[in-house]
Order: structure tokens, then sequence, then C-alpha cells
């Protein structure tokens, strides 16, 4: 079970995965 804090990391690390895609 991923607890709500892991899953809320996860998803900013991609959000800033896409930031930095889109900015290259």
């Amino acid at each position: 079970k991923v607890s709500q804090k892991e899953t809320i990391t996860i998803r900013s690390l991609k959000n800033e995965l896409a930031e930095v895609v889109a900015e290259a």
C-alpha cells in the first residue's frame, strides 16, 4: 500500500519532470 504522502511526492516529481521537459 502506498501512503498518501508518497503519492503526493511522486506526483510532485512528475510535475517537476514535465516542467523540465517543457522548457527543453
